[in-house]
């Protein structure tokens, strides 16, 4: 198992640059245009790179999200986005909640399964929660809004159920570190992503692709950041199966140990 050196939260919210000996990214968000887009749609197109992936073999996440705040000995346990010094990019892990699933067939939930803040409404239904691999687009969504307002869109499940019943867009306020052609496609982007009907929500392949396209319309970085390995290009270390083992998929390492049954 890899030892990864930075959480997807700690990026976002960090304050004060990493020492040159961390040899991990900063998060410029004060720059001028396109230096922080730039930052954003790398980042995204690892993480739809790999939810592609495991949505190929008809697995869902089910707690994508920055970080995860539970503590096992006073130690975090069960991060969910890394970035790897080794790779230079950010990895999906923690499959505990992990499920068969595809974009097709809603499964009945018997809890709401998922981290407060990042998981959809559909998962909150009293009695009648269900997921199926949209679910982790919402969590995307939620990611790519705090990596571009700063904070959250949901703080607790009550906004999200609000959210989802009264079947308005998010609304997405941006500074100016961003362009105005990025802030309408953000923008139009995150509200894609956070629909309240699950089949109304893009899929991963199509998100890779629109992220794709949106890092090379910006001009490429040059503070020094490494760009992320090409995926197709990195071999698959072994199948993909639920309950197996630590696998790496391309860059990204997951496991599926479900731990309940839904």
């Amino acid at each position: 198992m890899e030892l990864c050196a930075l959480n997807l939260d700690l990026f976002i919210h960090r304050k004060t640059p990493p020492s040159p000996s961390e040899s991990v990214p900063f998060y410029i968000k004060d720059g001028e245009p396109p230096l922080r887009e730039q930052q954003v749609w790398n980042i995204m197109k690892q993480l739809a790179d790999g939810v592609k992936y495991i949505h190929s073999l008809k697995v869902v996440h089910r707690d994508l999200k920055p970080a995860n705040s539970k503590l096992h000995l006073g130690v975090a346990a069960y991060e969910t986005v890394l970035y790897s010094r080794k790779d230079s990019c950010w990895k999906l892990a923690d499959f505990g909640f992990a499920s068969e699933g595809n974009s097709s067939t809603l499964w009945r939930s018997n809890d709401a399964r998922g981290t407060i803040g990042y998981r959809a409404p559909e998962l909150l239904a009293n009695g009648n929660a269900t997921f199926n691999n949209k679910a982790d687009i919402w969590s995307l969504g939620c990611i790519l809004f705090e990596l571009s307002v700063g904070r959250r869109p949901f703080f607790h499940d009550y906004a999200t159920a609000a959210y989802g019943t009264a079947n308005d867009d998010m609304i997405v306020e941006l500074d100016d570190s961003f362009s105005c052609e990025c802030k309408r496609t953000l923008a139009s982007t995150i509200i894609s992503m956070l629909k309240s009907r699950p089949k109304s929500r893009p899929s991963a392949t199509q998100l890779l692709k629109d992220f794709n396209r949106y890092s090379k319309d910006t001009v490429p970085l040059k503070n020094g950041l490494k760009q992320s390995p090409a995926i197709d290009n990195v071999e698959h270390t072994g199948p993909m199966r639920l309950n197996s083992s630590l696998v790496a998929s391309g860059t990204f390492l997951f496991s599926t140990t479900d731990r309940d049954s839904r």
